[in-house]
């Protein structure tokens, strides 16, 4: 028996009592380790689309209110420059995925002059081919302390959850006050049907499979028309859709964000 042969056999007799050891201290770090996250650890099953409500009241908000923060980096309140815009910040309620309200009473719009001049335009441009309709606005500018709330509560496989939810270490464009969530009320004050609710996490709610979902009956031409009034309304502002959520759309692109805004943490 060579040498590296008997190192081998030595090795492979320690092991199971390293990796046992191993395993119990990691199970230790983890089950310690909640009182240090801004969101309480969730159980749920990770090959399930259900999400489960936070068990716990988030933790660690920030010192400072979410407006005041907003202030300090020079954002606007958009209903200062258009008051038609309807505001209703979804995660400043419970009727969000997370179960929680991330926001408290804060229901304000706020982005960067720039970003919010496009959204004034995006509504002037909606009104003109619609009289009396409104985009309705879902989430604005969103800090990354609470994207990575977020993360950390949807507990879904992560090749699921990549598709709904930027990563907080690749950064959303709402981090950068460069994303708008929102939708359109109708001149009776009513959404329109899209098809699906806000942070609905199936395939009828992607933009790139709607001919697929209107083939199989799960989404209706009527619906991909009210997406299409929304859609153009935010080009013409400025703004342009992503593949996988009808609600969401993007003023600036990653590049241009990284060089040249600033992030909202």
């Amino acid at each position: 028996m060579n040498f590296n042969e008997k190192y081998r056999k030595e090795v492979m007799k320690v092991l199971p009592v390293i990796l046992t050891f191993l395993s119990l201290f990691f199970l230790g770090c983890s089950s310690g380790s909640t009182s240090g996250n801004s969101v309480a650890t969730l159980e749920s099953n990770q090959d399930s689309l259900s999400i489960q409500p936070l068990k716990q009241k988030v933790k660690n908000r920030p010192r400072v209110s979410i407006e005041k923060l907003f202030l300090q980096d020079s954002l606007v309140d958009v209903g200062l420059m258009d008051s038609t815009i309807k505001v209703k910040l979804m995660y400043a309620t419970t009727n969000n995925f997370t179960k929680v309200n991330l926001y408290g009473n804060f229901n304000k719009c706020y982005y960067p002059l720039a970003i919010a001049k496009k959204l004034v335009k995006a509504q002037q441009a909606l009104k003109e081919k619609n009289p009396g309709y409104s985009l309705l606005i879902w989430d604005a500018t969103r800090p990354h302390h609470i994207q990575r709330m977020m993360w950390d509560t949807l507990k879904l496989p992560f090749n699921i959850k990549i598709n709904y939810l930027a990563h907080p270490d690749s950064i959303s464009m709402h981090n950068y006050g460069a994303a708008a969530d929102l939708t359109v009320l109708d001149a009776s004050g009513k959404e329109l049907d899209m098809g699906t609710a806000f942070d609905f996490f199936g395939e009828e709610a992607q933009p790139r499979l709607e001919l697929k979902m209107l083939a199989e009956n799960k989404i209706t031409q009527a619906q991909i028309d009210n997406r299409n009034i929304l859609r153009e309304a935010m080009r013409k502002g400025g703004f342009w859709p992503i593949p996988t959520e009808w609600w969401h759309f993007n003023a600036a692109n990653r590049g241009y964000a990284l060089a040249n805004m600033k992030l909202i943490k």
